[in-house]
């Protein structure tokens, strides 16, 4: 049997240093390296991030069934002045952390979560947090239900007592 394939292949390590340390087998290393490619980390090339964090925007905003229509100035800021040490990942987690915190049409400086200590003095209250992506998940939850308060109840793993005193406390914006 023929075959004819291309592997490609990631890594975040440094390949010729890990086979002077004898941890990457150097003819394995040497199989895969016809056509190296190399991707400076996003805080090398912070000319990405706007482009990318609106191509995740649109992806989750999809997904979620919101209608997101950009980064506020304020939050594109932080993005990119941000080291970014997760790399693409990492941004996009935080604009789908941001999609999910938004309450309207643009996420906002406050809905841009970093890991704990970057932004300390915008933290938000964790019990703030929690309400948000609770409040989120409640509509969400009935949406997909199409509206029916019982199945989303029961999608979400709680009794339709509880979704209604959530609602209640969305209402009164508590």
């Amino acid at each position: 049997i023929k075959v004819d394939v291309r592997i490609i292949a990631a890594t975040n390590k440094d390949l010729e240093e890990e086979i002077k340390k004898g941890n990457f087998r150097e003819d394995l290393y040497f199989r895969i390296s016809t056509f190296p490619i190399h991707i400076p980390p996003l805080r090398e090339r912070r000319e990405d991030i706007p482009g990318l964090a609106e191509h995740f925007l649109k992806k989750y905003s999809a997904a979620m069934r919101k209608k997101i229509k950009g980064i506020r100035r304020e939050a594109m800021k932080i993005l990119m002045e941000y080291p970014w040490p997760g790399n693409v990942r990492e941004l996009e987690n935080v604009i789908e952390r941001a999609v999910i915190l938004a309450e309207g049409n643009y996420i906002e400086k406050e809905e841009i979560i970093l890991p704990a200590g970057e932004r300390k003095e915008e933290i938000i209250p964790l019990k703030e947090l929690i309400k948000k992506v609770e409040r989120e998940a409640i509509l969400h939850a009935i949406e997909l239900c199409g509206g029916d308060k019982e199945k989303a109840a029961e999608m979400l793993g709680i009794t339709l007592r509880t979704l209604y005193n959530k609602l209640k406390e969305v209402e009164d914006g508590s």
